[in-house]
């Protein structure tokens, strides 16, 4: 399940991949969509973007279909429910992160930190372990508004599950993040 906000949009990147290294079809069944949109970026690409339609509030439905070297016999569906929330029902982190995404997940040994501001604004990443323990934190510096993309070197971490903290004008969004 994807949560959004009535007056937002969400961007989803899926890691598919196979085991034997054969070549995969990805289709996106728009059509249970009924209350909003996606747009694929790349064409074909695993990544994309759902706008919800202007005053919806409820659930909507989306198809992704995963075909091993174009077999219909070795396909997997994927639905992914997608709730549209009240703007008032999700935390304060909105009124500053429109968008946090961090990719590939897991990760090796640099992830990718895609954000959009709603303003400009002083930005910092703090790193803890699964006990809690503050790793590592860093002062990004002031980002303009609108989409940023940071790479953050996690070469130093050892093999684990991880906390990033993405952080802004009191605001704050925590983000899972596996290193490999």
């Amino acid at each position: 399940m994807i949560s959004v906000d009535e007056n937002s949009n969400i961007s989803v990147k899926l890691n598919v991949n196979d085991e034997d290294g054969d070549n995969l079809d990805v289709s996106w069944g728009t059509s249970l969509l009924q209350n909003g949109g996606v747009n694929i970026y790349p064409y074909n690409d695993t990544s994309f973007v759902y706008t919800p339609k202007s005053d919806f509030i409820g659930d909507d439905l989306l198809q992704i279909v995963v075909s091993d070297d174009g077999s219909p016999v070795l396909t997997d569906t994927v639905y992914y429910k997608v709730s549209v929330v009240e703007y008032n029902n999700i935390n304060n982190f909105n009124k500053i992160f429109t968008r946090v995404e961090i990719y590939p997940n897991p990760v090796n040994q640099t992830a990718e930190l895609s954000l959009h501001l709603s303003k400009s604004s002083n930005v910092y990443i703090e790193i803890f372990n699964i006990l809690g323990k503050k790793i590592r934190a860093c002062k990004i510096g002031k980002l303009p508004m609108g989409n940023s993309n940071l790479n953050i070197d996690v070469n130093s971490l050892e093999k684990g599950l991880y906390l990033f903290r993405i952080k802004s004008n009191n605001c704050f969004i925590d983000k899972k993040v596996i290193k490999r």
